[in-house]
């Protein structure tokens, strides 16, 4: 994946190797130059690049899980701030995030798929701007899960009753961390965690 980055202001694209995985395969370029390069060994090893903007930055970038049943139905959705490390979620943020996630049932039911659809996206200024959509379960679904928006299980619920699943009762202002295991904190508890670290560390070096 390669990354072109235009050096006037506000204007950028983005090449993707279709193969890629999180972020392996990612370039990022400042120069028509540097992306000539790096389209040069794409074609060297037979890859066709996929160029797209490169829009806004990562402290505003969502995942949005849509639930959709046959011709688009919406069944529920529920958007995370996320940030990423090595190309993965390492922290998620839980809130309503309401118009993120409106904007994102229109796509869905504009595209009549079934099923999970999981999208990324990133606010730039007023304006939702979508670079990913992906019909699949997302990484992402364990914080999901553990926030009380199962979609795996909403999924088959839907799919042996044919009945609409009811709205899931999801945790708000919360924050979800990734380490050996995903764990959700309350906010305030995350405001915290730090301070709770540096003191277990202390405590484990004086032992």
């Amino acid at each position: 994946m390669c990354l072109f980055q235009d050096r006037k202001p506000n204007s950028a694209s983005f090449a993707a190797m279709p193969t890629d995985s999180a972020s392996e395969n990612v370039f990022i370029v400042d120069s028509r130059e540097e992306l000539d390069v790096v389209l040069h060994y794409l074609a060297i090893r037979g890859v066709e690049p996929i160029i797209q903007e490169y829009v806004g930055a990562a402290k505003h970038e969502y995942t949005i899980s849509v639930i959709a049943g046959h011709g688009g139905q919406v069944l529920a959705s529920i958007a995370m701030r996320r940030s990423l490390l090595g190309g993965f979620t390492q922290r998620v943020e839980i809130e309503d995030f309401l118009r993120i996630r409106a904007e994102c049932e229109r796509v869905v039911a504009c595209l009549e798929t079934f099923g999970p659809v999981n999208i990324q996206a990133r606010l730039v200024g007023n304006r939702l701007k979508i670079f990913e959509i992906n019909p699949r379960f997302s990484g992402t679904t364990p914080f999901r899960a553990a926030a009380g928006f199962n979609e795996v299980e909403m999924l088959i619920e839907y799919v042996l009753t044919g009945n609409r699943p009811e709205p899931p009762n999801v945790r708000r202002s919360i924050v979800g961390i990734r380490s050996l295991e995903e764990m959700l904190l309350e906010r305030s508890e995350y405001e915290e965690f730090p301070k709770r670290v540096d003191i277990a560390a202390g405590a484990s070096a004086t032992d």
